[in-house]
């Protein structure tokens, strides 16, 4: 009812257009904070595998490069059909590419580490 007053109302030529973008801003804001109230959320940073190296970011920027390229949505996509295929190939060689990471990784630290087994055993339950 109070819009609809306001509607009729002789009071909204007194308004100019940056008056009425804050007043329409402020009740937006207003409506969102009665339905969403606004909370605090905290996100920890979880850090790096110590495997993954700039090969791997490189192969990962790539991977999501061609996805986005062989989406329905691209226009590229409509022009080449052999995209997904392309897409699979990478992501599958950047699969592999991390396992061969992790592995190699983890073969070294436990072969460097074997002369001490209390560090051995650090290292495993860090893994864990």
């Amino acid at each position: 009812m109070r819009s609809s007053l306001l509607c009729q109302s002789e009071s909204w030529k007194n308004y100019d257009i940056d008056s009425l973008a804050c007043l329409y801003n402020t009740e937006i804001v207003a409506v969102l904070d009665r339905l969403i109230p606004q909370r605090t959320v905290t996100c920890r940073r979880r850090p790096s595998d110590p495997w993954f190296d700039q090969e791997c970011r490189d192969s990962k920027r790539r991977v999501c490069r061609l996805e986005h390229a062989s989406s329905p949505a691209s226009k590229a996509a409509a022009n080449d059909p052999a995209a997904a295929a392309t897409w699979n190939a990478e992501r599958r060689t950047y699969r592999d590419l991390l396992c061969q990471k992790r592995e190699s990784f983890w073969q070294a630290k436990v072969e460097s580490e074997r002369s001490s087994p209390r560090r051995l055993w650090q290292s495993i339950d860090t893994l864990m």
